[in-house]
C-alpha cells in the first residue's frame, strides 16, 4: 500500500469597508475555510505474538539480542478528516482628540464556528513480519482494517474587543485594550467494535464552555522619526478544546493562562531601505496541562 498525506484547503474571504468621514471607518470581514485531509501512514513495529484479531504487546528486547533474529511488522494508520471554519469580524475605527491627546479607537465583535469530523480506521492481525536486517519489500500485507471511530466537534466563538492608541506627544504613544471571549465546544465520539474480538464499542459526549477577559498594554517612545523603543504586556488563554478535541481528562480543566512581557526596538535606515528590529520577551503560563 502506498503512503500519503493529502490536504486540500479552500478559503474564501469577503471584506467591505466604508468611510463615513475622515474620523470614522466601519469594516466587516467574512471568511470561510474548508479543510479536507486524507492520510495513510505505515510504521514498522516489533510485537510479541498475539491472539487472532489483536496487535500483541510491544516487544521489549533484551540487550544483546542478535539483530538478525528480530522480525518487524507493519502497522497502518489511515483515515480522513473534514474541518470547516466560519468567522465574521465587524469593527469600527474612530479618530478623535481629547484635549491635547489624539486617539485612534478600534472596537468590534467577532463571531465564529469551527467543526471537525475525523474518521479513523484500525489495523487488526494477523500481522505478517519480515526480517529487520533483510526486509522483503515485496511481501504481501495480510492485515485487515476496520472503521474504528467517528468524531465530531463543534466549537463556537463570540468575542467583543476594544483597543485605544493614544498619541500623548510626537514622541510618546500609549496603547491599551480589552477583549472578552466566550468559547463553547461540544465533542462527540463513537467507537466501533473490533470485528474479531467484539471489544471497543462505545460513545462519548463532552462539552466545555470558557469565558475570559484578556488585556494588553504598551508604551512606545520615538527618539527619532525613524526609530522607536517599546514595552508591551498582555494576557491570553488556551482552552482545552482549542484543538477541537476533548477527553475525560481535559474536559473539566480550566484554560491555560499566559502573561507575556516584551521589550524591543525598531529602526528604519537609509531612507527605509533597511529595517532593523530586535526584542526580548518573557512568557509565564499557569494552569499548564
Amino acid at each position: 500500500h502506498s503512503n500519503y498525506l493529502r490536504t486540500n484547503v479552500d478559503i474564501a474571504t469577503g471584506k467591505i469597508e466604508h468611510d463615513f468621514n475622515d474620523a470614522v471607518t466601519l469594516r466587516d470581514q467574512l471568511r470561510y475555510a474548508h479543510y479536507l485531509r486524507q492520510f495513510r501512514i505505515t510504521e514498522p513495529q516489533i510485537y510479541a505474538a498475539a491472539a487472532a484479531g489483536g496487535r500483541g504487546t510491544n516487544l521489549l528486547l533484551a540487550p544483546g539480542t542478535p539483530l538478525d533474529s528480530i522480525s518487524v511488522s507493519r502497522n497502518q494508520l489511515y483515515g480522513t478528516s473534514l474541518g470547516t471554519f466560519l468567522q465574521n469580524q465587524l469593527d469600527a475605527t474612530a479618530r478623535f482628540n481629547t484635549f491635547f491627546i489624539h486617539h485612534t479607537f478600534v472596537g468590534g465583535i467577532e463571531l465564529g464556528e469551527e467543526t471537525s469530523d475525523p474518521r479513523r480506521y484500525t489495523t487488526i492481525g494477523p500481522f505478517s513480519t519480515t526480517s529487520l536486517l533483510d526486509p522483503n519489500s515485496g511481501q504481501v500485507y495480510n492485515a485487515n482494517t476496520y472503521f474504528s471511530s467517528s468524531t465530531k466537534t463543534d466549537a463556537k466563538t463570540a468575542a467583543i474587543y476594544a483597543l485605544d492608541t493614544a498619541d500623548l506627544t510626537e514622541q510618546w504613544q500609549l496603547l491599551g485594550g480589552l477583549r472578552l471571549d466566550r468559547f463553547a465546544a461540544n465533542y462527540y465520539q463513537q467507537t466501533f467494535a473490533n470485528p474479531v474480538t467484539g471489544a471497543g464499542a462505545g460513545y462519548t459526549a463532552l462539552n466545555r464552555t470558557d469565558e475570559m477577559v484578556s488585556w494588553r498594554g504598551g508604551l512606545v517612545y520615538k527618539p527619532l522619526p525613524n526609530g522607536s523603543v517599546y514595552f508591551a504586556a498582555g494576557t491570553s488563554f488556551n482552552p482545552s478544546a482549542e484543538s477541537l478535541s476533548l477527553s475525560s481528562s481535559t474536559a473539566n480543566l480550566a484554560p491555560e493562562k499566559n502573561l507575556t512581557y516584551e521589550f524591543g526596538s525598531k529602526w528604519n535606515l537609509f531612507h527605509d531601505a533597511l529595517t532593523l528590529r530586535g526584542a526580548i520577551y518573557r512568557t509565564e503560563q499557569t494552569n499548564t496541562r
